[in-house]
Order: structure tokens, then sequence, then C-alpha cells
């Protein structure tokens, strides 16, 4: 009995220690593949600004396939069908500039991300503050406590 409780043990120690490297270790920017994954929370309420926001929700993981050779940029947003983005200008993985849409637009500088939607009345293209970038394991925390709710 007691070699039965030392494997579930052993077992039990090294899914922990497997489970943790899961979350903490950013996979994706470890040069495997060009693609990223922006994991990111939306607020629920009306706010001005990101600071302003109280109530927050986990948003869906944004993956963008960034290919500076051809200058492309596909994105998929959560389980949706991946596209790519036009008039794309590319310098690395994490320094480029893509439309989405005719208003609409991605940029990100030094891996930090931004998406700006046009606004008609001040005729410039503004950030959109009910949403901003977190980690990987904050992001999973907040799906979790949704989830156990």
């Amino acid at each position: 009995m007691k070699e039965a409780w030392k494997t579930i043990e052993f077992v039990l120690t090294w899914a922990f220690f497997i489970g943790i490297a899961y979350v903490l270790i950013p996979w994706q920017s470890l040069g495997f593949s060009g693609v990223t994954t922006v994991y990111t929370r939306t607020c629920i309420e009306e706010a001005k600004t990101t600071k302003d926001c109280m109530k927050w929700r986990a948003g869906d993981a944004i993956r963008f396939l960034v290919v500076p050779e051809t200058q492309t940029v596909t994105k998929q947003y959560g389980k949706n069908v991946p596209f790519r983005l036009t008039g794309c200008a590319v310098l690395d993985k994490e320094n480029w500039y893509c439309e989405e849409a005719r208003e609409a637009r991605w940029l990100t500088l030094d891996g930090n991300y931004q998406f700006e939607i046009f606004d008609s009345m001040t005729k410039k293209f503004e950030p959109v503050v009910n949403w901003e970038e977190i980690s990987r394991a904050r992001w999973m925390w907040m799906r979790f406590r949704a989830w156990t709710k």
C-alpha cells in the first residue's frame, strides 16, 4: 500500500510542476514560430479609460501570425476562422501595423498591442479603451474564476 501512495504522490507532484510550467512559461514567445497570442480582458461597463473600469471579464485570446518576409499578418480571434489583415507594414514580429477594416487598425510597438478605430468626429484614429492585454496566467485565472461562479 505504501508503494501505491508513493506512486500517486510522484504523479501528482509532476502533474503540479507541469501545470505550473504550462501557465507561467509563454511558450509562443520562445521563437518556435511566428505565432503570437495576445490575452485580453474586456471591460463590461461603460468607462472612458481602462483605469476607470471596475468590472472586467476575460476576453478571447487573439492569435497573430506575423511573416515579415511577405509583409503579412493573419489574425484569429477566439475560435473564429483566421483571416489576413490588409495594408500591413511589418518590421518584425513585435513591430508592425495593419488595417483590419477601413475604419479600424492594429498596431504593435515593441510587442505592445493596440487596436484603434477611426472617430468620424475628430477625424483621427483613437485607441479602443474597453480592452487591454494581460498576462496568460492572469487570463487563465480570470477564465477559471468565471467558470467556477
